[in-house]
């Protein structure tokens, strides 16, 4: 969990630092900012859930924040220690039995003849000598270990994909009502840092792809690439362009006109996720 305090415009995101093993999922917001005596001041809470995928103990690092202050008339960068865990888990059970289960094909595969005789002139060919019999002892065992490990494997991603889409959702839905908010409010900054906030949670909804890692000027290629039709994924690029504009000359644009179309092009990124989702139910 980490508070942010002070006065002035704070920021509806932080940037956690990023380490192999250690992946921090949309943060949950609570914040109470107001102004109080002609200066707007007030705190933002963000709790953060982390995935660990690497055993041992980590430094999960700083969060940092750099910062004007008007009083000071400097800058400054405000800092937050995230401490260390230690992460224990143990390797699954390696599988066992793989070659047992040949003990009983070998059986009965070489029988003695049931009567002696003058040995036939002929080229005799022994069962090890051929491809097919190393196939059946060592091949068939393990595509049956293979199999069920493919198998286990695919549930797993399956449920870490539900379970981040299910994330990006709650985050989505929250993202969007800080926006209905501020634009209420007609907080021009706020709005363009609610609705960049939404549409690239909108785009990793839909298709997966991480926005933030893409120039906004190749955004609308990448989201085609991704099976979104180009008239929205143009949208969505020239919505993202027009948040930079609003932090600095918010004062003439529509808020109100500008959150509906931002929900609009979200909804659209969602209803192509749905409609994807049911074709390969089908």
């Amino acid at each position: 969990v980490a508070k942010l305090e002070g006065t002035g415009n704070l920021p509806f995101t932080l940037l956690p630092p990023e380490q192999n093993g250690v992946h921090f999922l949309e943060p949950q917001l609570v914040d109470q900012v107001a102004p109080k005596r002609g200066v707007v001041q007030g705190f933002r809470t963000f709790t953060y859930v982390v995935e660990l995928t690497q055993s041992g103990e980590l430094d999960l690092g700083e969060i940092t924040l750099p910062y004007y202050d008007a009083k000071a008339r400097a800058y400054g960068v405000a800092r937050a220690a995230l401490g260390r865990v230690k992460v224990t888990g143990t390797a699954k059970p390696a599988a066992a039995n793989a070659r047992a289960a040949t003990g009983p094909q070998l059986r009965g595969l070489i029988s003695p003849p049931a009567q002696l005789g003058a040995a036939a002139n002929v080229t005799t060919s022994y069962l090890p000598s051929r491809p097919a019999y190393w196939f059946l002892l060592f091949g068939l065992p393990l595509s049956v270990v293979l199999g069920f490990g493919l198998s286990d494997l695919t549930k797993l991603l399956r449920l870490r994909v539900s379970e981040r889409r299910s994330s990006l959702a709650s985050a989505l839905d929250e993202a969007l009502s800080q926006l209905a908010t501020v634009t209420r409010v007609g907080d021009a900054a706020a709005s363009a840092g609610a609705a960049e906030r939404a549409l690239f949670l909108a785009i990793e909804k839909s298709t997966g792809l991480k926005g933030r890692g893409v120039l906004k000027a190749e955004l609308a290629s990448a989201l085609e690439k991704g099976e979104v039709p180009r008239e929205v994924g143009e949208r969505a690029a020239s919505l993202l362009g027009r948040c930079d504009e609003l932090r600095f000359a918010g004062e003439a644009v529509d808020l109100t006109a500008f959150a509906a179309e931002v929900l609009e092009i979200c909804q659209q990124l969602d209803q192509r996720q749905a409609r994807a989702n049911e074709t390969r139910a089908k």
